[in-house]
């Protein structure tokens, strides 16, 4: 993979994440820091739309890089718009700095909660006691985290 030295199976040295992990890291931060100089709303144009559902299939891997050039072209400019200081009147929140952090660290970790006895689980159990309590809920009232 050019520009690129994650080796072709996907096995990533500690450098390689670190330094992907970077550029990705100032991407967020020039996006969150500087949302509120644009446009509240910054619909993907017609063409760059066309060109996105017409593209073929991918046969050959693509570099982090490229990956990574990709998105601050195409795909950074055309936010919801939830994020700039002047949208108003919307159910989603703008993005909170952490919980941006939190995510990519649950995705790191990929865990499941359905069972076991790891981490994620017991978190899920103290939210969902926080939640009861904040509620007036009875201590056996019970539930499970969802996204979305």
């Amino acid at each position: 993979m050019a520009g690129s030295t994650a080796a072709p199976d996907f096995v990533w040295s500690e450098e390689e994440i670190r330094r992907v992990g970077s550029r990705v890291v100032e991407l967020i931060a020039r996006h969150l820091t500087s949302i509120d100089q644009g446009p509240v709303l910054s619909p993907v144009p017609g063409a760059l739309a066309g060109a996105l559902l017409s593209e073929r299939w991918p046969t050959d891997a693509a570099s982090p890089d490229a990956i990574l050039d990709r998105f601050a072209r195409d795909v950074l400019p055309h936010p919801l718009g939830n994020g700039h200081p002047r949208f108003h009147a919307w159910v989603n929140s703008p993005p909170a700095v952490m919980s941006v952090f939190a995510a990519a660290l649950a995705a790191a970790m990929n865990p499941s909660v359905a069972g076991g006895n790891h981490a994620a689980v017991w978190i899920e159990h103290q939210v969902l006691a926080w939640f009861r309590t904040m509620l007036g809920l009875p201590d056996d009232a019970a539930g499970l985290l969802v996204s979305g």
